[in-house]
């Protein structure tokens, strides 16, 4: 077997640059702006880590670990998402993708991150689940509609809350959804809307769709900060009301503490499900409160 050699890449460096340039064209066949990248990766906590396998100097293989600030229990802790995964063609197969996700760990546990996660595919998720010791989380889905009598739907899919049964966060890691709305603005402009009522936040990008021949528009819920939930069904409404959205799409993770007092949320079937592994940290018990806009792909 060749000799490989990991290396951390600084990719500001500009023959760093060049050298991934002309791999990301080798390996994902098409024409990638690097700048793309370092806008969608490159967070402000600055703990990002890009790593390298090469062959005789040649980079054959890349992984970034895409670092964001969570609150758990009152402290602050980093963990990393993987994406941008890579291997050129002649060198696939060879273990490439478990030799990064090694070093990855190593790196990181060193550097005291709580633990990786990803959204691994139809092909990178039998290995890391498998071989690599990764845990997988189901997704789950609501759709709340908002257009025709949208102010009774609201009410009725957010009425615990309205209620007063509250959120638990105790447990929870909480994404600083200050720093991924930055990314995502760097990375989306003006695409990306973000909406506060009573101490509330919610974001997300609008789509379009395609339904029963009906071309509808919705708002992707990117991401909520919730603390007042019993006021949260007056932002809903009025996001629907300025955006003249037909419905809310929201998409997490089923520990997502946020959801659990929502009505009819369902299984998200063909969305990739959340891998944990852990580092400095056991989170076996604890939930995660991503929403689908933490992802490298939104």
């Amino acid at each position: 077997m060749p000799e490989y050699i990991v290396r951390e890449l600084d990719i500001h460096e500009k023959d760093i640059n060049n050298n991934i340039i002309s791999f990301l064209e080798e390996a994902f066949g098409k024409d990638i702006d690097l700048s793309k990248i370092i806008r969608n990766t490159y967070t402000r906590n600055g703990k990002t880590l890009y790593l390298g396998a090469f062959h005789n100097e040649r980079l054959v293989a890349f992984n970034c670990f895409m670092a964001f600030e969570f609150q758990f229990n009152n402290k602050t802790v980093y963990a990393h998402q993987s994406c941008w995964a890579g291997t050129s063609p002649q060198y696939r197969k060879k273990g490439l993708f478990s030799l990064l996700y090694d070093e990855a760990k190593r790196i990181l546990l060193d550097r005291g991150s709580a633990f990786i996660w990803g959204a691994g595919n139809s092909q990178s998720q039998p290995i890391l689940i498998n071989k690599l010791g990764f845990r997988k989380i189901e997704m789950v889905k609501v759709e709340i509609p908002a257009a025709f009598g949208g102010k009774f739907f609201i009410d009725h899919y957010l009425k615990k809350l309205t209620q007063g049964a509250g959120v638990k966060v105790k447990d929870a890691f909480l994404p600083n959804e200050a720093e991924v709305m930055e990314l995502k603005l760097g990375e989306f402009g003006e695409e990306v809307r973000i909406h506060d009522r009573y101490n509330n936040i919610l974001w997300g990008k609008i789509k379009h769709k395609e339904k029963f021949g009906l071309k509808l528009k919705y708002l992707a819920v990117g991401g909520m900060v919730v603390n007042k939930p019993h006021l949260l069904h007056i932002l809903f409404k009025e996001i629907a009301a300025k955006e003249k959205i037909d419905y809310f799409q929201i998409v997490a993770n089923k520990t997502n503490t946020y959801l659990h007092n929502f009505l009819h949320v369902r299984p998200a079937a063909n969305t990739e499900a959340l891998v944990i592994y852990d580092l400095a940290m056991d989170t076996t018990n604890a939930n995660f409160n991503f929403f689908i806009g933490i992802k490298d792909v939104f």
